[in-house]
């Protein structure tokens, strides 16, 4: 790899730690400290699905270490959403050589999957580092479920309140629960899996880190039938799954 190239690399502002081979780039924490480290749940949970054949969409794929990591996993096809036009995610796939596999869909949020996506065309959503700085952050379940074909997975990451057992949202404009003034709110577990429960998934897996505090739940699309059945589900989320809600 050409040493220009090199130099390249290193006059941008990194988010991910990606592996070029010869070198890599900067990551967001200082050096010495543990990169990427909000998503070895995630990592853990793709390496134990069957990605060959797969059509996968990362959410907030910033410089796109899961979208390039999943392409390399056996993903068919990976779409990368992101809020952002990232040039660092532009330079990353065009040095690993994905731009043919993984598409780019920048200047989108989730709320634009309905008109990015098809209808129950995906077997794999990631959606890590998202779901707190959302206003609305029940859509970060429903809008990947209707994206996903029954039996898809989601991978959520998120930091968590791990101080309550209840299912609550802390509200982090008045709490600072997380030192972070584009946080907007911090789920404790049981919000977590209720919430997912309710927009469709089965619960297959959970997974805490303790520095920094964050969870990542891998979650099974299922029909309402089954969680109605599933005997980990909360009684009183299945009475709300035997109806129909106003904008389900």
């Amino acid at each position: 790899m050409s040493e220009s190239l090199r130099q390249k690399v290193a006059s941008h502002k990194w988010f991910h730690a990606i592996d070029f081979g010869e070198f890599a780039s900067s990551g967001r924490f200082p050096p010495g400290n543990p990169q990427n480290v909000t998503l070895f749940g995630v990592y853990e949970f793709l390496k134990c699905l069957d990605l060959s054949e797969s059509e996968l969409l990362d959410i907030g794929a910033y410089d796109g270490l899961v979208s390039f990591g999943s392409a390399g996993l056996g993903a068919k096809r990976v779409t990368a959403l992101d809020t952002f036009d990232q040039p660092t995610f532009r330079l990353a796939r065009e040095i690993l050589g994905l731009e043919k596999k993984v598409d780019y869909l920048p200047k989108k949020q989730i709320r634009d999957i309905p008109e990015s996506i098809s209808r129950k065309s995906l077997d794999v959503v990631v959606c890590a580092g998202v779901i707190y700085h959302m206003f609305h952050p029940m859509q970060a379940f429903v809008l990947p479920r209707f994206a996903l074909r029954d039996g898809g997975y989601l991978i959520m990451e998120t930091p968590f309140d791990h101080t309550s057992n209840h299912a609550h949202l802390t509200f982090n404009g008045v709490e600072r629960a997380v030192h972070e003034p584009y946080t907007y709110f911090v789920p404790t577990r049981n919000a977590l899996i209720g919430m997912a429960n309710l927009a469709g998934f089965a619960v297959k897996g959970v997974r805490e880190l303790s520095g920094p505090r964050r969870i990542t739940l891998l979650l099974k699309a299922a029909t309402r039938e089954e969680l109605i059945e599933d005997k980990s589900v909360a009684e009183y989320t299945k009475q709300m799954l035997k109806r129909d809600t106003c904008d389900d």
